[in-house]
């Protein structure tokens, strides 16, 4: 008692191993301030309990630290780690999860589960059999979606999924109105194509945008310029048409070899309407188209 350093010791002169015992009733030690207990130098430390048993601190960090490691070790029943209301925090050079049986990782509702493989390759597999199945709303309708600008490669680099962006040909159709090579050196709209009614195409795949394109092989005389083209209601006179897109002069003056355009994507009146073209007045513009063929296309632009 005091306020002095009390020292208490026991066998310290001897080799042999030392015995307290303590009787049946629960012994309680207070101690008042900071406290160690400490093994000799390169001796072990065990402490066992034969019943349930508990470790913990009324407040401040639990910490446990070993220069080895540490090992903690269920015989039996479940090692059960409980940070409920806390967050777990494992820092480590690695982490190796090795069980020879299920492993299950649940959130509760409307948390997410994110896995970050920073700067490195976050590899997924089976290693002898089995298949990976992802199975949003299991049992139910769910989707797998990319990020923007993200692609599935196959193993040998190819593309085996779409780019948001990226557009399907679905489906081309011819709409030129004559079975030979049409030639005009007007200078207003003349009809090139056949009257389309409605749209020819199946409809738009799920998770994408349809468009439309004109593919049109045709010859001019001009080395610079355009002509000038029109989605023409059908109700509407040639004159009365008015210009929708322009396609650049050929690459070539002959009019016996064909260049190819693909318009951009074209925003189409509604049905019925047909395709009228012009020569357009300027120098070294055409003042002479030839077309050879028309096709309608049908995209599906991913989005």
């Amino acid at each position: 008692t005091g306020t002095g350093i009390d020292t208490i010791k026991i066998g310290t002169g001897g080799t042999l191993a030392d015995d307290i015992d303590i009787g049946d009733a629960l012994a309680d030690v207070d101690i008042n301030g900071a406290s160690q207990l400490i093994a000799g130098t390169g001796d072990p430390l065990t402490i066992t309990a034969n019943a349930a048993s508990t470790w913990s601190t009324s407040a401040g960090l639990l910490s446990i630290t070993g220069t080895g490691g540490i090992t903690l070790t269920s015989t039996g029943g479940t090692l059960t780690i409980n940070a409920a209301g806390q967050t777990i925090d494992l820092d480590s050079a690695a982490l190796d999860v090795d069980a020879t049986g299920a492993i299950t990782i649940d959130t509760s509702s409307g948390n997410a589960i994110t896995i970050n493989a920073t700067g490195a390759t976050f590899t997924l597999k089976t290693t002898t059999s089995g298949e990976i199945v992802l199975d949003p709303i299991s049992g139910g309708a769910g989707i797998i979606r990319l990020g923007a600008g993200d692609q599935i490669l196959t193993s040998g680099g190819g593309a085996a999924s779409r780019l948001s962006g990226e557009q399907i040909l679905r489906a081309i159709v011819p709409i030129f109105g004559f079975d030979l090579p049409a030639r005009t050196s007007s200078t207003a709209y003349k009809t090139v194509s056949r009257v389309l009614e409605a749209d020819p195409f199946p409809a738009a795949l799920s998770g994408t945008d349809r468009k439309y394109k004109l593919i049109i092989r045709y010859a001019d005389n001009g080395t610079a310029g355009t002509t000038s083209w029109s989605i023409c209601l059908a109700t509407i006179a040639d004159a009365d048409c008015t210009e929708t897109f322009t396609v650049p002069a050929s690459t070539t003056a002959d009019l016996d070899k064909g260049n190819v355009n693909i318009t951009a994507d074209l925003t189409l009146p509604a049905y019925p309407w047909r395709i009228a073209v012009k020569n357009v007045a300027g120098v070294n513009y055409p003042t002479t188209i030839q077309i050879y063929q028309l096709f309608f296309a049908a995209y599906d632009q991913v989005q």
